[in-house]
């Protein structure tokens, strides 16, 4: 987890107003779905879904 991930979580957890916390650090969230986010992370770091799954140890078997 990045610093400023760690700090997002610190304010939320003591924020009592989710909206608030929403509309003040709005401009922060990422605006993409999960796949989307995941095939990010995989290309930027050059990495198969194959691999992903090898390396968990749960055998050849990977949701789509």
């Amino acid at each position: 987890m990045s610093k400023e991930t760690k700090e997002m979580m610190k304010r939320l957890v003591s924020t009592i107003e989710y909206e608030e916390f929403y509309e003040t650090n709005r401009g922060k969230f990422i605006d993409i779905s999960l796949s989307e986010y995941l095939l990010e992370v995989m290309a930027e770091k050059d990495l198969t879904a194959a691999q992903i799954a090898k390396s968990t140890g749960t055998g050849d078997y990977l949701y789509k």
